[in-house]
């Protein structure tokens, strides 16, 4: 990011942060034109299930349990079709799948077809924060990163679906993170690729090293000041949902013009439309999108992406050479085996996306053994988050995934 645009994200923060001095004080809430609506009701936040019966579907909530004792959360739209799951991407959730409509979202396009969608959440963030021995003060519930949520996570979900459905194997589709786990799996837990009968990669982040994208600057950063960090604060949760924050947001993002500049802020931070063009973004849903965000995560989630993105590899998590001798048997971490993917993949991605470069994406389809589709969406300026959130997703990106999960159906 050059000097300018950093300035201009700097300087957004700075206006956020005076919106929330103002939202605190709960006797100016006539300056937002609140009046006397009640403040608590306010900072609700309508969780999964909400969203899901909202558009009228039944909904169901479940927990596996991974082999080390964390506790998965996962949401279903339930039926007896072919299970369906899907994993968000970092500092986001399940309920990001479900804002915009049953007309619109990929998951209630899935259920509208007779898939049996489940939606997972992530170890650490807002709805993923049990563990069966351990609590969030505990150092230990703490650490772990995308190596526990590939070998732990992903296996204890498909499991538990395959072991309520009946079924024998899942359609799995990852956005960002969602699709690192994978991948992480495959090379860590082999026995699991029989169990999923297509994978569906949206903004695939496996290599991230030509990212220009602010969000991986600072994981890169963040790994460096992560152990100083741990040594006086003890490992903790990074940006957990706040409703406070999330209502300030809200209402920041809700109308002009503070709303272009909470549009700024998001394409820089989490990749959503272009700064040239916002067209695609629903404002009218804006404050929805923003009141979720950041959902939270672990240090050393952070720390593990930062490596990745400053060496260029998709790697375990470096310990420093002592460490890794004892843990790997080697000075440094050692690569997941992307030849050790041979189920179908099928990748999608878009030119426009600030936070995973189409060259890091096509050194991932070069070593892939069963790359089933290939497919960069038909529009230069389609960002990260837009697969989740734009007008035109189901147009360009839903629309190819059905037909072909139909293939595999």
């Amino acid at each position: 990011m050059d000097l300018p645009c950093l300035v201009i994200v700097c300087l957004c923060l700075v206006q956020v942060q005076k919106s929330v001095g103002q939202l605190q004080s709960l006797t100016r809430l006539q300056e937002f034109g609140l009046g006397n609506l009640d403040f608590g009701a306010r900072l609700q936040v309508p969780n999964t299930s909400a969203l899901i019966e909202k558009e009228g579907f039944n909904s169901e909530t479940h927990k596996a349990e991974a082999e080390d004792g964390f506790q998965v959360h996962l949401s279903r739209i339930p039926s007896k079709g072919v299970p369906v799951l899907m994993n968000h991407g970092l500092f986001i959730a399940s309920d990001a799948w479900l804002l915009r409509g049953r007309d619109k979202d990929l998951a209630f396009l899935l259920a509208e077809s007779g898939y049996d969608v489940w939606m997972g959440d992530l170890r650490g963030n807002t709805y993923s924060s049990t563990h069966k021995n351990l609590t969030q003060r505990d150092p230990k519930f703490w650490d772990f990163s995308v190596q526990e949520m590939g070998t732990y996570d992903l296996p204890a979900s498909i499991d538990y679906i395959l072991a309520t459905t009946g079924h024998d194997s899942v359609i799995y589709i990852g956005h960002s993170l969602g699709s690192t786990m994978y991948f992480v799996m495959c090379s860590e837990r082999p026995e699991y690729r029989s169990k999923v009968r297509l994978m569906m990669g949206l903004a695939p982040a496996i290599y991230f090293k030509r990212s220009p994208g602010l969000l991986f600057k600072i994981a890169r950063q963040y790994s460096r000041l992560y152990q100083e960090s741990i040594s006086f604060r003890g490992p903790r949760q990074v940006l957990p949902r706040n409703q406070l924050r999330g209502a300030t947001a809200s209402l920041f993002c809700r109308s002009a013009p503070t709303q272009n500049i909470c549009l700024v802020i998001l394409y820089f931070l989490a990749g959503l439309a272009s700064l040239t063009d916002f067209s695609q973004v629903d404002k009218n849903l804006l404050p929805e999108f923003v009141r979720r965000l950041p959902t939270g995560t672990s240090p050393k989630t952070l720390q593990h992406l930062g490596q990745m993105s400053k060496s260029g590899r998709f790697c375990k998590f470096d310990y420093g050479p002592k460490e890794n001798m004892r843990k790997y048997g080697t000075k440094s971490p050692p690569d997941y085996k992307l030849d050790s993917v041979t189920g179908p993949v099928a990748l999608y991605y878009g030119k426009g996306d600030i936070l995973i470069d189409v060259q890091d994406v096509a050194e991932v389809t070069e070593k892939l053994p069963n790359l089933v589709r290939n497919f960069t969406v038909a529009n230069d300026k389609f960002n990260h988050m837009d697969f989740l959130w734009a007008k035109n997703a189901k147009q360009l990106v839903y629309d190819d995934m059905l037909k072909l999960m139909k293939l595999y159906t």
